[in-house]
Protein backbone atom coordinates (compact mmCIF):
# COMPACT_ATOMS: atom_id res chain seq x y z
CA UNK A 1 0.00 0.00 0.00
CA UNK A 2 2.98 2.47 0.73
CA UNK A 3 4.18 1.61 -2.89
CA UNK A 4 0.85 2.85 -4.34
CA UNK A 5 0.55 6.11 -2.01
CA UNK A 6 4.27 6.69 -2.57
CA UNK A 7 3.37 6.75 -6.72
CA UNK A 8 0.33 8.63 -6.39
CA UNK A 9 2.19 11.39 -4.58
CA UNK A 10 4.98 11.26 -7.63
CA UNK A 11 1.90 11.85 -9.98
CA UNK A 12 0.53 14.78 -7.95
CA UNK A 13 4.08 16.18 -7.68
CA UNK A 14 4.57 15.69 -11.76
CA UNK A 15 0.97 17.38 -12.58
CA UNK A 16 2.23 20.04 -10.38
CA UNK A 17 5.20 20.78 -11.65
CA UNK A 18 3.39 20.65 -14.93
CA UNK A 19 1.12 23.07 -14.31
CA UNK A 20 3.44 25.48 -12.44
CA UNK A 21 5.99 25.71 -15.74
CA UNK A 22 2.71 27.20 -17.05
CA UNK A 23 4.30 30.31 -17.41
CA UNK A 24 7.20 28.76 -19.44
CA UNK A 25 6.36 29.42 -22.74
CA UNK A 26 6.57 25.65 -24.46
CA UNK A 27 4.70 24.54 -21.87
CA UNK A 28 2.03 26.86 -22.11
CA UNK A 29 1.41 25.61 -25.21
CA UNK A 30 0.79 22.12 -23.63
CA UNK A 31 -1.08 23.42 -20.91
CA UNK A 32 -3.55 24.44 -23.25
CA UNK A 33 -3.54 21.21 -24.98
CA UNK A 34 -4.30 19.53 -21.68
CA UNK A 35 -6.87 22.03 -20.83
CA UNK A 36 -8.46 22.12 -24.09
CA UNK A 37 -9.17 17.96 -23.45
CA UNK A 38 -10.46 18.63 -19.68
CA UNK A 39 -12.97 21.21 -20.94
CA UNK A 40 -14.54 18.03 -22.88
CA UNK A 41 -15.31 17.65 -26.11
CA UNK A 42 -11.72 19.28 -27.17
CA UNK A 43 -12.57 21.77 -29.40
CA UNK A 44 -9.00 23.04 -30.77
CA UNK A 45 -9.91 26.19 -29.01
CA UNK A 46 -8.81 26.57 -25.74
CA UNK A 47 -9.37 29.61 -24.04
CA UNK A 48 -6.01 31.97 -24.06
CA UNK A 49 -3.57 31.66 -21.01
CA UNK A 50 -3.34 35.34 -19.92
CA UNK A 51 -0.91 36.40 -17.70
CA UNK A 52 -3.30 36.08 -14.70
CA UNK A 53 -4.17 32.38 -16.03
CA UNK A 54 -0.84 31.35 -16.26
CA UNK A 55 -0.10 32.93 -12.47
CA UNK A 56 -2.39 30.87 -10.69
CA UNK A 57 -1.73 27.58 -12.46
CA UNK A 58 1.95 28.23 -11.94
CA UNK A 59 0.47 28.95 -7.92
CA UNK A 60 -2.15 25.56 -8.14
CA UNK A 61 0.87 23.62 -9.66
CA UNK A 62 3.33 24.65 -6.50
CA UNK A 63 0.29 23.71 -4.06
CA UNK A 64 -0.28 20.64 -5.32
CA UNK A 65 3.15 19.96 -5.19
CA UNK A 66 3.08 20.85 -1.41
CA UNK A 67 0.39 18.81 -1.00
CA UNK A 68 2.09 15.68 -2.73
CA UNK A 69 5.40 16.07 -1.10
CA UNK A 70 2.97 16.29 2.40
CA UNK A 71 1.12 13.43 1.94
CA UNK A 72 4.38 11.59 1.09
CA UNK A 73 6.03 12.50 3.89
CA UNK A 74 2.74 11.17 6.50
CA UNK A 75 2.70 7.89 4.35
CA UNK A 76 6.23 7.20 4.52
CA UNK A 77 7.19 8.46 7.92
CA UNK A 78 3.98 8.22 9.85
CA UNK A 79 6.44 8.61 12.94
CA UNK A 80 4.17 8.10 16.43
CA UNK A 81 1.33 9.22 14.39
CA UNK A 82 0.83 5.90 13.36
CA UNK A 83 -1.92 4.82 10.49
CA UNK A 84 -4.92 5.88 12.63
CA UNK A 85 -3.20 9.65 13.35
CA UNK A 86 -2.24 9.61 9.55
CA UNK A 87 -5.72 9.03 8.51
CA UNK A 88 -7.35 11.47 10.90
CA UNK A 89 -4.64 14.24 9.30
CA UNK A 90 -5.35 13.26 5.55
CA UNK A 91 -8.79 11.93 4.94
CA UNK A 92 -10.83 15.05 6.01
CA UNK A 93 -7.88 16.96 4.09
CA UNK A 94 -8.52 15.37 0.71
CA UNK A 95 -12.31 15.00 1.47
CA UNK A 96 -12.35 19.01 1.81
CA UNK A 97 -10.13 19.24 -1.53
CA UNK A 98 -12.24 16.57 -3.52
CA UNK A 99 -15.66 18.65 -2.43
CA UNK A 100 -14.39 22.32 -3.55
CA UNK A 101 -12.62 20.69 -6.32
CA UNK A 102 -15.68 18.74 -7.45
CA UNK A 103 -18.09 21.52 -7.41
CA UNK A 104 -15.46 23.88 -9.24
CA UNK A 105 -15.26 21.62 -11.78
CA UNK A 106 -18.76 21.25 -12.17
CA UNK A 107 -19.44 24.74 -12.33
CA UNK A 108 -16.76 25.40 -15.25
CA UNK A 109 -17.82 22.77 -17.46
CA UNK A 110 -14.59 20.64 -16.63
CA UNK A 111 -15.80 17.36 -17.07
CA UNK A 112 -13.00 15.22 -17.84
CA UNK A 113 -11.93 16.74 -13.95
CA UNK A 114 -14.87 15.03 -12.33
CA UNK A 115 -13.84 11.59 -13.24
CA UNK A 116 -10.55 12.19 -12.25
CA UNK A 117 -10.98 13.41 -9.03
CA UNK A 118 -13.06 10.84 -8.21
CA UNK A 119 -10.19 8.21 -9.64
CA UNK A 120 -7.52 10.43 -7.37
CA UNK A 121 -10.21 10.33 -4.52
CA UNK A 122 -10.48 6.49 -4.51
CA UNK A 123 -6.87 6.07 -5.16
CA UNK A 124 -5.70 7.59 -2.00
CA UNK A 125 -8.66 6.96 0.35
CA UNK A 126 -9.30 3.51 -0.23
CA UNK A 127 -5.42 2.30 0.85
CA UNK A 128 -5.66 4.64 3.47
CA UNK A 129 -8.73 3.34 5.23
CA UNK A 130 -7.38 -0.50 4.35
CA UNK A 131 -3.92 0.10 6.31
CA UNK A 132 -3.76 -2.06 10.00
CA UNK A 133 -3.19 -0.23 12.40
CA UNK A 134 -0.02 -1.27 14.11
Amino acid sequence: MKAWLTAICGVLCATGLFMALAVVPPFTVLNRLVLDVVFWPPNGDPAALDTTARFLLALSGAMLIGWSLTLYGLFRFPGTLGPAGVRRIVLPALTAWFVIDMIGSWWTGATLNLAVNVALYAAIAVPLVMIRDT
